[in-house]
């Protein structure tokens, strides 16, 4: 696994306004299907050049929907008070796992900065899937894993 700390972290403990809208505008941009391909990938190809601070995929689901949860149910401007401020977004429900993330204002913090890492990282994968395609290797994805896993 690669442990790569997002850049800013230990200088800003904290998060740039820019960086919010950032995360945001990925959380909005990328499609579920596409970072669920990305974790599992992740995961489960050593190579994978993704930027990678969880130690096992239920950790970064848990924190891939939580802030997912923030954007969709929130707007841009709400999301990044959130974010900036380290409070509960009122506009969205969370589960007990998530909740525990976002009143560990440290954690969630950490957490919010380890998915801009690893959203940042994508157009390197993306690169990175295209080469093997060229290769003829074929794209894994959760979905596939999940078929061949039930069979």
């Amino acid at each position: 696994m690669v442990q790569l700390v997002h850049k800013n972290y230990k200088v800003q403990k904290g998060f740039l306004k820019e960086e919010a809208e950032n995360l945001y505008g990925a959380l909005r941009y990328y499609g579920t299907d596409t970072i669920l391909d990305a974790g599992y990938n992740m995961f489960n190809r050593d190579e994978t050049p993704l930027h990678n601070n969880w130690n096992e995929d239920l950790e970064f689901l848990t924190c891939y929907y939580l802030f997912h949860k923030m954007a969709k149910n929130t707007t841009e401007d709400e999301f990044v008070k959130a974010i900036l401020s380290l409070s509960i977004p009122s506009k969205a429900s969370f589960d007990r796992d998530e909740l525990a993330i976002l009143k560990d204002k440290e954690r969630y913090l950490e957490q919010a900065l380890f998915l801009l890492g690893f959203l940042d990282s994508l157009s390197d994968y993306f690169d990175y899937e295209a080469v093997l395609l060229s290769y003829g290797y074929p794209c894994e994805s959760y979905e596939t894993y999940k078929k061949r896993k039930t069979g």
